[in-house]
């Protein structure tokens, strides 16, 4: 059994999450290889990827108002 970091955490639960508009987004402590591993992952959601100084931000975006619906 592998432990799992934080960050392969996210990964693994990232398609199945969704951003909220007010969602305030952190830094996380992170290494080159999650960032890559992030980067390269298969995921449907479009995500921008920040690495800084050991540091990583997810911004999973929100989707707007042109995405509601009425019903």
């Amino acid at each position: 059994m592998t432990t799992s970091t934080p960050i392969q955490k996210a990964i693994a639960t990232a398609s199945h999450q969704r951003a909220i508009a007010t969602e305030i987004l952190e830094w996380q402590p992170a290494t080159w290889e999650d960032y890559v591993t992030y980067r390269d992952a298969d995921i449907a959601e479009r995500v921008r990827l920040f690495f800084y100084r050991g540091q990583l931000l997810i911004d999973m975006g929100s989707e707007g108002i042109n995405h509601s619906s009425s019903t």
